[in-house]
């Protein structure tokens, strides 16, 4: 079977198994709300309202609440539990682009892994009006294996500030960033040999 027809067979909710309870606590009832769905909103960046659009692998109707899963087949890199409470959300705050924090950049990249979980828990709350529990990463490779965004012991109250106030806050600063920046410095890792733009810059 090949690669496609893999994960295919592993998003279709007839073949997956119960969904681990590190997501939502213990095992209970799972309803697959959507499949491969389409949705959409707007970022606001340096004053702008930007259309802002994905696709979910997967949305589950939980226990715990609404659980966004994307299916990896490769390596799984997402923020680390303590990102929500680290300097970085200072340093994001007072960033100055006239005197840039040099630095800021690459420790955001290393701390965040990826931002695709947070956009995702962003996507759905707008588009559909409720704020979602988790998000998690799917490893294919490992019998499909859920990697959680957030931690158990991570409250309700606390997951909603970071999806309401912080999520926004970060997906407004890396757009703004994209839009203002006049350079844009590579960051070498394994990505590099599949990037139209190495060339550019030597690797």
């Amino acid at each position: 079977m090949s690669e496609p027809s893999i994960r295919r067979e592993r998003i279709n909710p007839a073949n997956r198994a119960q969904p681990s309870a590190l997501v939502h606590g213990p095992s209970g009832t799972t309803k697959p709300l959507y499949l491969e769905e389409r949705f959409s909103t707007t970022l606001t960046a340096n004053g702008l309202d930007i259309p802002f659009f994905g696709f979910l692998d997967r949305v589950d109707r939980r226990d715990g609440g609404i659980v966004i899963l994307d299916y990896k087949t490769g390596t799984i890199k997402k923020p680390a539990a303590k990102f929500w409470e680290g300097d970085l959300w200072e340093r994001m705050s007072k960033h100055d682009p006239a005197a840039p924090d040099e630095s800021l950049l690459p420790d955001l990249a290393k701390a965040l892994g990826s931002v695709q979980l947070p956009a995702y828990l962003h996507l759905y709350r707008n588009d559909r009006d409720e704020i979602p529990w988790d998000a998690a990463l799917v490893e294919l490779k490992n019998k499909g294996e859920e990697k959680p965004l957030f931690i158990n012991k991570q409250d309700e109250e606390a997951r909603n500030e970071i999806i309401v106030d912080q999520i926004p806050e970060l997906l407004g600063f890396i757009v703004g960033h994209m839009i203002g920046a006049e350079t844009f410095e590579g960051i070498p890792d394994t990505h590099c040999q599949w990037c139209s733009f190495r060339g550019n810059c030597g690797q």
